[in-house]
């Protein structure tokens, strides 16, 4: 009968398992690049959510993107993800959203929306949007620029 230490075996275990780990990490990450989803931030969106972070509270408009990170980095919340504090239904504010962003509204439907979600911060990435209202200041600037709504 052969005597072996319960810790030799669960090493063992955890050497044979390595690379199985590392090769499945190398495939998640190959297949979301190849099939077109931006599931990564890039430094300067990174970045950008640090610097929304120290901004006083306030609802934030993002493209979809970019949205999802918001509630979790920053504490603040945006538009279409959990933790609204505004009435409506999703629906409606996937419908604004879509307005907001598209490059044919007019300036007075945007304005419309912000005050509608009570929005204090926009959030534009390398997405042509159009025209903006004349109450954002760009507070950042980069690849993914910040506007706060001024009143």
């Amino acid at each position: 009968r052969i005597k072996t230490r319960p810790y030799k075996i669960l090493l063992v275990i955890v050497l044979l398992s390595v690379p199985s780990l590392l090769g499945y990490n190398v495939w998640i990450q190959r297949s979301v690049r190849t099939a077109g989803v931006d599931a990564f931030l890039t430094q300067d969106e990174y970045n950008t959510l640090i610097f929304l972070k120290d901004l006083p509270k306030g609802n934030v408009l993002s493209s979809l993107k970019f949205g999802v990170f918001i509630p979790y980095y920053t504490g603040k919340n945006a538009l279409l993800f959990s933790g609204r504090p505004y009435p409506g239904l999703l629906k409606e504010a996937i419908e604004d959203y879509a307005i907001f962003y598209s490059p044919s509204s007019i300036i007075e439907e945007k304005k419309r929306i912000i005050e509608k979600y009570d929005i204090k911060y926009v959030v534009v990435d390398n997405e042509n949007i159009g025209a903006l209202p004349d109450n954002l200041e760009m507070v950042r600037n980069g690849n993914t620029k910040v506007y706060e709504v001024k009143v």
